[in-house]
C-alpha cells in the first residue's frame, strides 16, 4: 500500500473508506477538501436531515467535530457503526 492510499497516513483515504462503509440508503456523505484546510466528511441521515456530523481523520484516528476521537482508522467497521449509532433516526414518541 502506498502512502497516498494508506488511511493511517492520508486523511482523505481514511474518510473515503468511512464513507464507503456507511449504508448509502441511510446516509449521504460528502468529502470536503480545500487548500489550507483539514479535510472532513459530512455525514447526513437520509431519514432525518437535521442529523448531520462532520468527521475528521488525523494521526490514525477518526474524530468527531467536537475534537473527540472515536475510532482508529484501521477499524473502519467500528467507526461506521459509531457514526450510524449517533446519527440514527428514531421514531418520535407518540403522544396520547
Amino acid at each position: 500500500m502506498t502512502t497516498d492510499n494508506d488511511p493511517r497516513l492520508n486523511p482523505c483515504a481514511a474518510l473515503e473508506a468511512l464513507a464507503a462503509a456507511l449504508n448509502p440508503s441511510d446516509y449521504r456523505t460528502s468529502l470536503v477538501t480545500g487548500k489550507g484546510r483539514m479535510p472532513y466528511l459530512t455525514v447526513t441521515s437520509r431519514h432525518a436531515s437535521r442529523l448531520s456530523e462532520h468527521i475528521y481523520a488525523n494521526n490514525g484516528w477518526y474524530w468527531w467535530s467536537w475534537a473527540e476521537k472515536f475510532a482508529v482508522v484501521d477499524d473502519v467497521s467500528a467507526a461506521a457503526a459509531k457514526v450510524a449509532a449517533v446519527l440514527r433516526a428514531t421514531a418520535a414518541p407518540v403522544h396520547r
